[in-house]
């Protein structure tokens, strides 16, 4: 900002002095011969003493703004900076949450997996407890009738033996010798078959438990349905909660670097135009001084028009009223 007013100031002294040219009409000149005179207006507002003064009061005042401005600025650069430091932690915490949710996720999906794999284990293993005793009380049912039946054959066997025994004497004395040996023969067949049917009779039944009729209908596809049903979304990471927090705080400074980026600019182009006004009020004064000066010197010498030096494209005669002038602003 202070190069920016600096360089309109001394743009000011240079330029501003010719577009003021002074001029003295004609009703305020006493003088009779009506000549025209001129004056080297850029040397006179650098050699005036006020313009010098002027010049140094500008200097501090530019001097003073600037402090203030470096100082809004750096309030301005130590929001910024807190604001990066911000987005910096902002970044790493929300990397942090997404690790942690992602660690959830995955631990809580290997425990789902694992349930779903015991459940169908259990389902295998009820369906095969439940077809085992199935084909047990088949074979019971097979060996019941088996033993069923042979008892019926050894019953017909008996009523035959009992039909033999009351035959005639004479029969009977002549076939003492044979009825043991039919009896015996009875036996032995009445004992085999006796045996068959025991060996044929599972001995199994009396320690298999009856199977479980609702477990027994359960399968893998219900297990499935039943496992995604009790599926739970991942929880949210502590650290998201303080991200949250973060993202507020992070809001408000940028509104408080909106606010004080908006405050330096204003500040600085108040500061310029202020610094202008009061530049341009300063050598106003001069001139008006310069003027009155002026004036008298032009009637004194009986000069009827003073103009710029740098404004004379053809005279004769003309009359240098500058050294003069100078002579007057400087009390000589």
């Amino acid at each position: 900002m202070a190069g920016r007013i600096r360089a309109v100031a001394a743009v000011w002294l240079a330029l501003s002095a010719p577009c003021l040219a002074i001029e003295l009409t004609l009703a305020e000149n006493r003088g009779e011969s009506g000549s025209i005179g001129y004056v080297d207006v850029e040397r006179i507002f650098k050699a005036h003493p006020a313009t010098v003064r002027v010049k140094d009061e500008l200097e501090k005042e530019i001097t003073r703004r600037e402090e203030q401005l470096t100082g809004k600025r750096q309030e301005l650069y130590s929001l910024r900076a807190e604001l990066e430091k911000l987005r910096r932690d902002r970044e790493t915490l929300r990397k942090r949450a997404d690790r942690e949710e992602a660690e959830t996720a995955a631990r809580l999906a290997a425990e789902e997996r694992a349930r779903q794999l015991a459940a169908e284990a259990d389902a295998k293993a009820v369906k095969q407890a439940a077809a085992a005793a199935a084909a047990v009380s088949s074979d019971s049912v097979a060996g019941a009738e088996t033993v069923e039946e042979t008892e019926r054959d050894l019953a017909g066997a008996q009523a035959l033996l009992d039909a033999d025994q009351p035959a005639a004497p004479a029969e009977v004395a002549g076939s003492t010798a044979a009825v043991p040996a039919a009896q015996g023969a009875a036996v032995s067949t009445f004992t085999a078959a006796r045996q068959t049917a025991a060996a044929a009779e599972p001995a199994a039944p009396q320690a298999v438990e009856p199977p479980m009729p609702p477990v027994a209908a359960v399968s893998a596809g219900d297990v499935a349905v039943s496992t995604r049903a009790e599926r739970q979304p991942v929880p949210r990471s502590p650290s998201r909660g303080e991200l949250e927090a973060l993202e507020e705080k992070i809001a408000d400074m940028e509104v408080q670097v909106l606010g004080k980026e908006t405050s330096v600019e204003e500040f600085r182009q108040r500061a310029e135009k202020e610094l202008l006004d009061y530049e341009q009020k300063r050598m106003q004064l001069i001139l008006g001084n310069i003027y009155l000066v002026l004036r008298d010197v032009a009637i004194s010498e009986g000069v009827s028009v003073v103009v710029d030096r740098k404004s004379i494209l053809y005279g004769q005669n003309a009359v240098d009223l500058t050294d003069k002038l100078l002579d007057k602003l400087s009390g000589r």
